[in-house]
This record gives C-alpha cells, structure tokens and sequence, in this order.
C-alpha cells in the first residue's frame, strides 16, 4: 500500500495549512477546525500529540488515540486550565506519512 505524504506549515496569519497533495490546500484557521482535520486523518502509526510510540490513551482534545504520556499531560492541562494549542503538536508541525 502506498502512503500519501501530507505536509502541514503554519503561514504568516498563524494559521496552518495541510498541503493535502500537489495542487490542494486545505487552509485550517481555528482549533475546530484543525481538530477536524486531525481526526479526519486517523488512525495514525504514532502519537500525533508527541509523536512517539502509540499508547491507549484517548486525546481529551481530539478524537484519536494518543500515546499514554500525552494522556497524562492531558489530564494535568485540564486541572491547571493551561492547555496546549493543537497547533503545537507533532502532526501539525512536522511532515508526516499516513
């Protein structure tokens, strides 16, 4: 099977931009929006939170699995009201393969 390369950047209005394939953009300008877009490309061979190896843990923020450490930081983010932006994790900054 072949995998599609998907490249994700954030432009100079901060918002971020899936490059989807050669001749389409999808423009992705607020949290629901970019939630939808994560969840739309599920699943996913790593944690798209982080990055590392898979874990069981259910994202609060998005419906996809996540590693477990990132469940825990999850849970901590809810308790202090200090949540990550979903613009600052692995998937949306790097490029990636699904």
């Amino acid at each position: 099977m072949r995998y599609n390369t998907i490249q994700v950047a954030v432009d100079d209005g901060s918002n971020v931009v899936l490059d989807i394939s050669k001749d389409h953009f999808h423009e992705v300008s607020t949290e629901t929006e970019l939630a939808i877009s994560i969840e739309h490309f599920s699943p996913y061979k790593c944690c798209p939170r982080c990055g590392g190896e898979m874990g069981n843990a259910l994202s609060r923020r998005v419906n996809v699995d996540i590693c477990d450490y990132c469940g825990v930081l999850e849970a901590i983010e809810d308790f202090t009201n200090n949540r990550t932006s979903l613009k600052e994790w692995y998937i949306v900054k790097s490029e990636f393969n699904i």
